[in-house]
């Protein structure tokens, strides 16, 4: 194993140990990946310590991680080793993160992770497409079928699941 992938190892087993028994070595000899089935069945959670970066992916969605990020003021490293994927990581499998999956005339546009519990508006600015839906660990933070991302859809879209009723999403 190189040396990169025994600090994530070591930062793993630090941050969240329950993960440790499924890190096995990579093909490759010198990184570790991990690979667990999602209780939601929507398929597995993916992380790799290849290219000396960490790579984590879920259902369409995959991001690469470094071992620090650095404050660009003055380049100091900010906070501790991992901590950023090691956050996404325990934050997703208690569901306060989810995939979203953004879908442009039901063809898939792009996806990436979302703290649903944190935000409260269906899109942005940047929106990826017309409509998005959320893949969760667990499935408790899956909002199907997809959500339209026009404000004025939205509130049809709500309404027609509250029985004509305004609603908002849930959990929000």
């Amino acid at each position: 194993m190189d040396a990169f992938s025994d600090r994530f190892q070591s930062a793993l087993r630090s941050r969240l140990p329950g993960l440790l028994p499924h890190l096995r070595p990579a093909p490759d000899g010198e990184s570790v990946e991990l690979r667990l089935a999602a209780p939601s069945g929507h398929g597995e959670l993916f992380v790799t310590t290849a290219g000396g970066e960490v790579t984590v992916g879920f259902g369409p969605w995959h991001g690469h991680y470094e071992e620090h990020d650095y404050w660009a003021a003055d380049d100091e490293s900010q906070g501790e080793p991992f901590e950023r994927v090691l956050t996404l990581l325990a934050y997703f499998l208690r569901d306060l993160v989810v995939i979203r999956v953004w879908t442009k005339g039901g063809v898939y546009a792009g996806s990436g992770p979302w703290h649903w519990w944190f935000g409260d508006q269906a899109c942005r600015a940047d929106c990826l497409g017309d409509h998005y839906a959320m893949l969760s660990w667990t499935g408790r933070g899956d909002l199907l079928p997809p959500v339209p991302v026009d404000p004025e859809q939205r509130r049809r879209w709500l309404a027609g699941r509250s029985g004509g009723k305004s609603a908002e999403a849930p959990g929000r």
